[in-house]
């Protein structure tokens, strides 16, 4: 589709207030003029949510067990031998057991550090959004929430609330790049901060470069100053690594938290700090080693023991992109009102549904399928319009926390350079031409999103795999795009009252195949036409001999 000076100043305009918006929103800081639109995004997002994760998570069970059935591998020959009701009751105690045994083991940490806490489940995760590590919990101000309060669970540390709506609440996960929080060692009293390093370890900066630190020494939380953000005495996590200090000023350590963030379901907020510093009362108990019987063996040639690595396996998380819809002729209400409705779906589709999976590297980005679908209707200045519409709700709806703007700003050029991908005609004759089109929107969504934050000043780029993260955002959205892409095409066609709509529906035994058959214009093999078609292209011959006939004559 044609370019013009208009619609580039359509663009230039878009991405000028997005970058205002990020500015106003990083300056303002705590008191950012912004969290209003936030605190009335979590109020219309939050109960959505809620209700979508109950309705997921018996899904996201299976999907769980499914993954872990290589370690479940007994108990599931044991479950085979017994009868499909029994199968069902035994795997619907498991989960209240586990249940169970996440709030006593909170409420036992609540109790020993003197914490009061509010109860909350987890309703969203935001694992794919940008490169921030974020959940939503089912409950805010409604019940007391206010932002800078600590979250724990039945293990310690899990982070801190960002943002609070009426019945929700966002919580910056410890494993966040941008997270940082003051330590004390235990027993030696040394003094550190801790930062999110994603899926890897914590770095722990630890204030003297001479301090005598070994593999798995404990921390636990120093505290903040009136215990906001942070109370004192919540377990972080055990010393995995330490660098050596070469002389500097500080010492860095590596901390395996004791949390489990890909597997959070009860968390606690403190609403009321303690009375006094619990110190390291809170820390679980030491296991105690186990006694080794001394054996005597016959040495074999070849015979070795070998010793099984104790690194846990890791999980990667993922930002997820939110994409818009657009076109060349001006938006109409129909557009407006289909266009809001299907990145509202597919918006929390992602956090709630796409983000629980927790598949390796990228979370699978409906909302960027959307813009490129609509892109690929309404054109580039539709695409950028929606696009522009739909970063910003991915910008202020749970769980994101990362400053309103950067998604908008994104999400307006993929919708602008997708919309630009539309023929004159409207016909697109292949889906090799979409399935580029979404590839490239993965890739470059990711890596615009990444320049955006280095020019703000966000690092967390730098502590994910950002050559996996592009290759798993790519697939996912590949195999994801036959699925979502011509459906959505077909229904803005079909709401626009748009011909090609028309007559794919009226030739469907020509578009058997492909994506065409979802009406969406697209033709993979077979020619597009017919009778039809051939009577036009009589026509069109028999006038143009007219018209010569008619010029000989004249001379």
């Amino acid at each position: 589709m044609r370019d013009t000076r208009e619609s580039r100043l359509l663009l230039v305009l878009l991405v000028a207030i997005a970058f205002a918006l990020i500015t106003v929103d990083i300056r303002g800081g705590e008191d950012s003029p912004v969290d209003g639109a936030r605190g009335a995004a979590a109020a219309v997002f939050g109960p959505i949510e809620n209700g979508v994760s109950s309705a997921v998570d018996p899904v996201g069970n299976a999907i769980t067990a499914v993954r872990d059935s290589g370690q479940r591998h007994d108990r599931l020959a044991q479950l085979e031998q017994e009868n499909a009701a029994l199968k069902a009751k035994l795997g619907s105690d498991d989960r209240s057991r586990s249940r169970l045994r996440q709030l006593d083991n909170m409420l036992r940490i609540a109790g020993q550090g003197q914490y009061g806490i509010k109860g909350a489940e987890v309703i969203a995760i935001g694992a794919a959004q940008g490169f921030s590590w974020t959940i939503t919990i089912d409950i805010g101000a409604n019940d007391g929430i206010r932002r800078d309060m600590t979250v724990l669970n039945g293990d310690g540390l899990v982070g801190r609330v960002t943002t609070v709506g009426p019945d929700t609440a966002t919580v910056l996960l410890a494993s966040d790049p941008d997270f940082t929080v003051g330590t004390r060692m235990e027993g030696s009293d040394e003094l550190g901060f801790a930062s999110g390093q994603g899926d890897r370890p914590l770095r722990v900066e630890l204030l003297n470069g001479k301090a005598q630190i070994k593999k798995g020494d404990r921390l636990v939380t120093f505290g903040s100053q009136a215990d906001r953000p942070f109370v004192p005495g919540v377990p972080v996590g055990v010393v995995s690594r330490v660098d050596p200090s070469g002389g500097d000023l500080t010492r860095t350590l590596y901390v395996t938290p004791f949390v489990s963030f890909s597997k959070l379901d009860i968390v606690g907020v403190v609403v009321q700090t303690p009375e006094r510093d619990p110190r390291d009362t809170v820390l679980p108990a030491r296991p105690r080693p186990t006694p080794t019987p001394t054996v005597t063996v016959t040495v074999t040639p070849g015979a070795q023991d070998a010793e099984a690595p104790a690194d846990a396996p890791r999980r990667g998380r993922v930002p997820a992109r939110a994409r818009p819809v657009g076109g060349a002729v001006p938006m109409r209400l129909n557009r407006i009102l289909l266009s809001s409705t299907l990145v509202v779906v597919a918006l929390v589709l992602q956090v709630c549904v796409l983000a629980r999976l927790h598949l390796p590297g990228a979370v699978p980005d409906v909302v960027l399928l959307a813009v490129v679908a609509f892109a690929l209707v309404y054109g580039h200045v539709g695409g950028a319009l929606i696009g522009f519409g739909a970063g910003l709700l991915a910008d202020l709806a749970p769980p994101a926390d990362h400053a309103a703007g950067r998604y908008a700003l994104v999400l307006c050029v993929i919708g602008y350079l997708a919309g630009l991908v539309k023929p004159e005609n409207g016909q697109l004759k292949s889906a090799s031409g979409p399935m580029a089109v979404v590839v490239a929107a993965a890739i470059g969504s990711t890596l615009l999103y990444a320049g955006v934050g280095a020019l703000v000043g966000d690092t967390a780029a730098r502590h994910v795999g950002l050559p996996g993260l592009l290759f798993t955002a790519a697939l996912y959205d590949l195999l994801l795009a036959p699925f979502v892409v011509p459906g959505l095409m077909a229904l803005a066609r079909r709401a626009d009252n748009d011909p090609l709509e028309a007559n794919a529906s009226a030739k469907a035994t020509d578009i058997s195949s492909g994506w065409l058959s979802s009406g969406t214009g697209l033709r993979i093999g077979g020619r597009r036409g017919g009778l039809g078609t051939l009577k036009v292209k009589a026509a069109r011959a028999r006038v143009a001999r007219a018209g010569r006939i008619k010029g000989v004559k004249r001379l």
